[in-house]
């Protein structure tokens, strides 16, 4: 019917004419701000280092400022830099559940989506996921704006803090105690 408005219309036309386009599964559970930050972190729309210097912004290298090691775009920063793998790595042993491994940041939105995560575990661990990368983010924008050293233990116990405070409260989990979270017992 032409002349219809329908929500998969307008995606079609994007995704033929716009920049590619992937829908990125909303997290109920955390502040709106890092649903828009996960969006843009898959459309790799980020202020990273890499799209700096694209947009020239950014004279000079555009080596991650956590690890040094190779150009900062959000697939690196929130995949495969050393920083984020070490997170990763206690992530998977905090939760209980298998290694995460991602090459894009793709890959760790969709992570929760596994079929080895307990079902009624993955609202949780999506949430975790993406506090995670906002933790990184802020370490990101600390280390760049205020020369402040990354500490992977404190990126760590913010994200149980917050994600803990989200779940809490915003998934109104009131009987949620934060000795349990700490051992992640639910």
């Amino acid at each position: 019917m032409v002349g219809v408005f329908s929500v998969s219309s307008a995606r079609n036309l994007l995704s033929r004419f716009a920049v590619p386009f992937y829908p990125v599964d909303w997290v109920k559970w955390v502040p709106t701000k890092l649903n828009i930050f996960a969006w843009r972190g898959v459309q790799n729309r980020l202020a990273t280092m890499t799209g700096l210097k694209k947009r020239g912004m950014l004279q000079g290298s555009a080596l991650c400022k956590l690890c040094g090691e190779q150009d900062e775009d959000a697939d690196h920063l929130f995949a495969s830099c050393y920083v984020a793998s070490i997170l990763w790595q206690k992530v998977s042993s905090w939760c209980k559940i298998q290694q995460v491994f991602a090459f894009t940041m793709k890959d760790l939105l969709e992570f929760h989506k596994s079929s080895a995560i307990e079902v009624q575990k993955r609202d949780y661990v999506q949430t975790i996921l993406l506090a995670t990368c906002w933790g990184i983010w802020k370490a990101r924008n600390e280390n760049i704006f205020r020369g402040k050293r990354v500490n992977i233990d404190a990126i760590f116990g913010e994200m149980q803090a917050n994600s803990f405070l989200w779940i809490r409260c915003r998934a109104k989990k009131r009987l949620l105690e934060w000795s349990k979270w700490a051992r992640f017992e639910l």
